[in-house]
């Protein structure tokens, strides 16, 4: 087996199709061919299935698949390091991170990271919690920054907390709700909802918030829907929501909206760092995550433990 058949393979599921992939990777498309089979032969298993439509996973590719990106990450980090160690390059990082940290700590954090060593590649990818640690299970990131509660930790891997959020309810500067004194659990259930798609961890915690209070969750008007759609739609309607505190004070749109704080202790979130040992970071991560650490120490007390 050679490195540049796990890059043919990993482009060919990405891209879906032989003809895309060898495009991307400079290559006719009997040449990427001949070397996936030669792959498969390596492998002694069938790792596509070839249709007209495309190429799609076996079972057996699949799981091929985690571990060739792992390899391509690992065969890139050494590279990097080589290259930093022969002064070739100032380095490489790759993170994700869940919407409110992307928006209102990496800037701050990356800015620093920059300006004090102009030359470092940064790679940022914001996405909701569940697709955050699929993708850094697959080797996607060097490391991430998301609902620590939420992730089934691996073996090898570390966390720690940089600080806690909290869900609150977003409605409407004018919103029935927002004359009231105290807002109950209950007067939640009164009003139609946006709600997060199953299976997500927020929609779960929200669940876990009215069930604990003996209450059966809203009724969901709407579901999932971006950021920018549920914000200009509470603008004009009595829908009510719940968003990451953290969003309201970074989205300007999400400022003109109202929010109010329950202080439940099942809307409180554990927001922090996974990585896979100090050891495994590159220099440059690590420089990234000392300045992120920083900016959380020095973040607002609503945003901060």
């Amino acid at each position: 087996m050679h490195l540049r058949q796990i890059t043919h393979y990993i482009q060919t599921v990405e891209q879906g199709s032989i003809g895309k992939a060898a495009r991307v990777l400079n290559l006719t498309q009997p040449a990427l061919s001949k070397s996936l089979q030669q792959l498969e032969q390596e492998m002694s298993a069938a790792l596509l299935e070839r249709s007209a439509q495309g190429v799609r996973m076996t079972v057996l590719g699949r799981c091929f698949y985690e571990h060739a990106k792992r390899i391509d990450t690992e065969f890139k980090n050494a590279r990097y390091e080589l290259e930093d160690l022969r002064g070739v390059r100032k380095g490489s990082v790759s993170v994700g991170a869940i919407p409110e940290v992307a928006r209102r700590i990496l800037p701050k954090s990356i800015a620093q990271l920059t300006r004090a060593h102009p030359g470092v590649t940064v790679s940022v990818s914001e996405m909701n919690n569940t697709e955050l640690f699929l993708d850094f299970d697959k080797g996607t990131f060097d490391f991430v920054i998301g609902v620590l509660d939420q992730h089934r930790m691996a073996p090898g891997q570390i966390s720690r907390i940089l600080f806690h959020d909290e869900l609150v309810v977003v409605v409407r500067p004018s919103h029935p709700l927002t004359r009231m004194a105290k807002v109950t659990p209950k007067d939640l259930l009164r009003f139609p909802w946006i709600y997060p798609n199953a299976g997500t961890a927020r929609r779960e915690r929200i669940d876990n918030f009215f069930l604990a209070e003996g209450l059966d969750p809203p009724e969901v008007t709407i579901e999932g829907s971006s950021t920018s759609f549920k914000l200009a739609i509470l603008l004009e309607s009595d829908l009510v929501t719940m968003m990451p505190e953290g969003v309201v004070m970074a989205d300007g749109t999400a400022r003109q909206l109202a929010s109010i704080k329950l202080g439940s202790k099942f809307l409180r979130r554990p927001i922090g760092i996974v990585h896979r040992g100090w050891k495994n970071l590159l220099p440059t991560s690590r420089t990234l995550i000392g300045e992120i650490r920083t900016a959380c120490d020095k973040a607002d007390a609503a945003f901060a433990l």
